[in-house]
């Protein structure tokens, strides 16, 4: 995560790797072997195509995790991804994918959690693909965040 003030100077990085929630897993199952009843996947194609950040005084990171603690519910805070680019699995080796996202909250805000979800949705009832907690950065009202992930299926 990268925030920049409105000058486009940094003001904070942080780097750490993130928790791939259940939810996920059991998506990639159903997606693969079967279209199950019941099961948590709502949509087929670009399933997970949002990011979400959170505010919460006291993130978590599990993998049973299925919402944020607490998402800032202000415009800009839930955003499609600006890009997505696929490596794909050769041989020997798996793939990759790093999907970036910017988000400008447009208020004084501490942002402590990320997710990677199947909706814009700020509420907790969007599926989780995957969340992560990190030491907050502090937000202006004129200052972006930008998210990257990068999702490394192995291929060994």
């Amino acid at each position: 995560l990268t925030a920049y003030d409105e000058n486009g100077n940094i003001k904070a990085y942080r780097q750490t790797d993130n928790a791939i929630n259940n939810q996920l897993d059991n998506c990639l199952e159903e997606l693969a072997f079967a279209d199950t009843s019941g099961g948590v996947c709502s949509e087929v194609a670009d399933m997970f195509d949002s990011m979400a950040i959170g505010s919460a005084a006291v993130p978590t990171t599990t993998e049973s995790q299925t919402a944020l603690v607490l998402y800032i519910t202000s415009p800009g805070s839930a955003t499609l991804f600006d890009s997505a680019v696929l490596t794909p699995a050769t041989g020997s080796g798996g793939s990759s994918l790093l999907i970036t996202s910017t988000f400008r909250p447009g208020i004084v805000v501490t942002v402590s959690e990320a997710a990677i979800q199947d909706t814009l949705s700020t509420t907790g009832s969007a599926v989780e693909a995957a969340v992560q907690a990190f030491t907050g950065i502090s937000l202006g009202a004129s200052d972006t965040l930008t998210v990257q992930w990068t999702v490394l299926i192995d291929g060994s």
